[in-house]
């Protein structure tokens, strides 16, 4: 069974990131309440999505990718983030976003600046942006390129955005006392295809 420190992992985040007490919350009901502070990580605007990052573009990395596609909505983070990552990487980004209402700033101006192209789809289905994600797969040449499915990866991603003291330590000491789960071993891949013209 592997283990996490057997994934490889590039580590975009600055971590761990800060717990702060919100004092007027904790005052006004009784009980000490904190928040974790993800909008930390060093990325772009931060966000626990820079945890799976580390992991899914280290995957993308090894493979030799130059191209990697990724989806969500107009304003996702993950998209965006995604896009910050990449270019750190001097790694292309295409992002296919579906499109809603009125498409202006946020993480829209984000993107951009970032580098990452941008693809627009008129629809409410997923469905329709996969098979964007598909056509753009294969009409581009002279690239080799991967899938970063947001829902695909879940089981990674989950694993990937626990912030314990105890996995921080054990990853970063490179200790081999720790199992992954089974159902992170068993995840299927996303090859990494070269894109055809």
């Amino acid at each position: 069974m592997k283990q996490i420190i057997d994934f490889p992992c590039i580590p975009f985040a600055q971590l761990p990131t800060p717990l702060y007490k919100l004092e007027n919350l904790s005052r006004e009901i009784g009980k000490n309440i904190y928040i974790k502070r993800d909008d930390m990580t060093g990325v772009a605007l931060g966000g626990n999505k820079v945890r799976k990052l580390e992991f899914l573009l280290a995957d993308a990395r090894d493979k030799g990718v130059d191209v990697v596609l990724t989806a969500g909505g107009p304003q996702s983070n993950h998209a965006m983030l995604t896009a910050a990552c990449a270019g750190r990487l001097g790694v292309k980004s295409i992002l296919v976003l579906k499109k809603w209402g009125k498409l202006t700033g946020g993480n829209l101006i984000l993107n951009g600046i970032f580098g990452a192209e941008v693809r627009m789809v008129d629809t409410d289905s997923y469905d329709d942006v996969y098979a964007e994600m598909t056509r753009i797969m294969g009409s581009s040449s002279g690239r080799r390129a991967t899938l970063l499915m947001p829902f695909l990866w879940a089981a990674r991603s989950l694993w990937a955005a626990l912030d314990t003291s105890t996995v921080r330590r054990k990853l970063h000491t490179r200790r081999k006392n720790w199992t992954l789960p089974s159902m992170l071993s068993s995840a299927p891949p996303v090859p990494a295809v070269p894109m055809r013209g």
